[in-house]
Parts: structure tokens; sequence; C-alpha cells
């Protein structure tokens, strides 16, 4: 059985959701038979060639002394340039498109950090998140043309949309763009984003959700991605699982880093004062938690490595969402 996403699809490809997909499954496919064609043409002739005209005793003569033939190796020439400039021209039409985003987009962001995204609606301070789930969330409104903005603040990344055939790697130091339009008859349905680019221990886990919207829905306040849970520990948990579970686990295991089981209050506890710095004795409390989310390396766990988690800026973790966190990590005993 297919997976939820590619419901409606095939095997090869999930259903198609964008302006988009009907090029591209069509130059897909097209590529995909004319290989499939010689392949068996290829393969064919040359198995029943392998079985008639083989050696049967050593004295048997060649069966033919011709060494070459100009009208089939022209044919041979001519026939796979001709389709491979039909591919070359059909998929720089389409590239073309995909890169000029029209003027009329709506902007988004993305931005990428090992292993989550951050996605920032038109207009918006901070990111969006599914307050049950944690995972990051587009709201896209059908019939319009949007636009995603990409950053990485780490390593090699890449932003993948399966359903609207668009992707893009995400480069740290550099700006990325991709844009897409998904038609009207999508609306109310969820579409699943993908990292493309393996990043590393948690890359299976960075993925999110785009939710089909009408203007309607886009347009009246507050706006789908404005609201968050008014509860601190609720706010806490939602941030904890778009950002923190990767590395920390709730149930006393420890990943990258310490887990948060039993975490806050924790007297006595080893750290090293910078990297490479001296250890000291700290208690975990409210400035110590947020001195690790805004300057990780500041105070680093003995037993994590040194330089390993990157800083979380107001923009990525607000100070609400933070202290929600605080307020998380206290009922975790």
């Amino acid at each position: 059985m297919l997976p939820p996403f590619q419901q409606g699809g095939t095997v090869q490809m999930p259903a198609p959701a964008s302006t988009f997909a009907a090029d591209v499954d069509g130059l897909y496919y097209f590529i995909f038979w004319v290989s499939v064609f010689f392949f068996v043409l290829i393969t064919g002739l040359l198995g029943f060639a392998v079985i008639k005209w083989r050696r049967r005793t050593e004295d048997q003569p060649a069966a033919s002394t011709n060494t070459h033939n100009t009208v089939l190796e022209v044919t041979w020439t001519v026939i796979p340039l001709v389709l491979v400039m039909i591919m070359f021209v059909w998929g720089w039409k389409g590239a073309l498109n995909m890169t000029v985003a029209p003027g009329d987009c709506l902007q988004y962001q993305a931005t990428a950090k090992q292993w989550g995204w951050a996605v920032f609606h038109p207009g918006a301070t901070q990111p969006s998140y599914d307050p049950k789930t944690g995972r990051p969330v587009f709201y896209v409104p059908a019939g319009r043309n949007v636009k995603i903005v990409t950053r990485s603040d780490d390593v090699l990344h890449g932003l993948a949309f399966p359903a609207f055939r668009v992707k893009r790697d995400v480069l740290p130091g550099r700006y990325q763009s991709l844009w897409f339009r998904v038609p009207e008859e999508y609306i109310g349905q969820t579409f699943e984003f993908f990292c493309h680019a393996y990043c590393g221990k948690g890359h299976s886990e960075m993925w999110g959700e785009v939710r089909v919207i009408s203007q309607a829905d886009y347009d009246k306040s507050p706006r789908p991605w404005e609201t968050e849970p008014s509860d601190p520990k609720e706010l806490g948990e939602m941030v904890y699982k778009a950002n923190c579970f990767i590395c920390h686990t709730i149930d006393g295991t420890p990943r990258v880093g310490p887990s948060f089981k039993g975490l806050y209050g924790r007297t006595e506890r080893e750290v090293f004062l910078g990297v490479g710095g001296p250890l000291a004795k700290v208690t975990v409390d409210d400035e110590y938690i947020k001195e690790s989310v805004r300057n990780p390396n500041a105070k680093i766990a003995k037993e994590t490595p040194q330089g390993g988690m990157a800083p979380w800026p107001e923009q990525l973790v607000t100070e609400k969402q933070l202290a929600g966190v605080i307020e998380y990590l206290k009922t975790l005993k």
C-alpha cells in the first residue's frame, strides 16, 4: 500500500498537486519509456545475435566480413541525438519556468537546521508549527503563486515537495528559492515536504506539511499560523516536538544531548566553561536553560559533544516559547 502522500499516484510518482506536475510527469515518463524501449530492443537484438550466430565449431568461418554499415551507423546516431535533444529542450523549458518566479508570488521563508525546519509565512516574525505534533506547517492558499526563499544555518540541506514536483538545494551562506501554484481543486488537502539531502543523524526527521486552504481562510484573522497553545506547558511541549526531540529525549535515554527527564533543578552538574574550557559545577535553572539555548557553547555538558549545538536566536524560538520550554522541563521529573 502506498503511503498517504502517494495515494492517487503511481508506484513511481506521488499524486500530482501543482501546475508543474503535468509537464514534469510527461517528461519523466517520456524518458522512462524511451529507455525501456531501447533497453528491450538492444538487449533483444544482442541476445538474438549471440544465439543465432554463435560459434559452433573451431573451424567455422566468420558469418560476415563486413566491417561497418554506414546507413546503420548514421541511423543509430541520428535517432538517439534527436531523442536526447527533445529531452533537453523539454527539460530546459520546464526548469526555466520553475526558476523564474512570477512577480505576484506570496513570499514564504524556510530555514534549515540540524535537524528541522523553521517556516515563516508572509509578514510573520516567528515560525509556524502544528500545535499537536510540533511539525512545521505551510498554509498555502489555492490558486496563488507561492515562492519560498530558503537558507541553511549549518550544513547542506534540501527542500523537496514531491507532490508539487519541485525541490531546491538549501545552502549555508546563500539564499535559494523555489515556487509553485496549487490548483483550487486541492483545497483542504495536506501534502508533505522533506529534506532531500542527507545532512546527518536526524535527516529522516526533517519533514513537515503543506496545508492547502482557500483564499478566504488565508485572509481571515487570526490566521491559521498565528495561533499557538495558551498554556505555557503545552507551548513548551510543542517547541520540544518541533526543535528539540532529535537530540534530547524525555525518557531518560541520552541521545546527542542529555535527556530532559529530571534535568531541571539538577545541582552540581558538570559542564565545560566554553569549548575546551575548564570543568565547573552548575545548577540547571531558568538562566542556565536560557543561556544553553541562546549561547549553547557557553556551558557544555560533560557528557555531550563540544560545539555540537548551534545557537537558537529569538527569530526561531521566542522568549515566550523559551519560557514555555522551561515550564515543560519542570514537569519531566
